[in-house]
């Protein structure tokens, strides 16, 4: 239980840092897994997991505005990010 609240206090953090950068499909795909932790959370840690891999994953992810890097929150998103996989591989 502890963890699915470390996940969810993650993923809220990162949703608007994605929509601000026009990451809209990512920003949804967290909200809706942010809700399917309290319904299945076996299946929403993996899917969390899944979103690591891959053209267009987490991992591909760098906040701009105007076509311009942001350094600090590109930094916090980063943090946010090794943390929420984190979560997911030591489940």
């Amino acid at each position: 239980m502890k963890k699915i609240m470390e996940l969810k206090i993650v993923i809220k953090e990162m949703i608007p840092m994605l929509k601000d950068s026009l990451y809209h499909d990512l920003a949804n795909t967290l909200s809706q897994l942010y809700i399917y932790l309290d319904d299945d959370p076996e299946e929403a840690i993996y899917r969390l997991h899944s979103l690591f891999g891959g053209m267009g994953s987490l991992n591909d992810v760098v906040l701009q505005k105007n076509g311009k890097p942001l350094v600090a929150p590109n930094k916090r998103f980063n943090q946010l990010s090794n943390t929420l996989y984190n979560l997911c591989v030591t489940h």
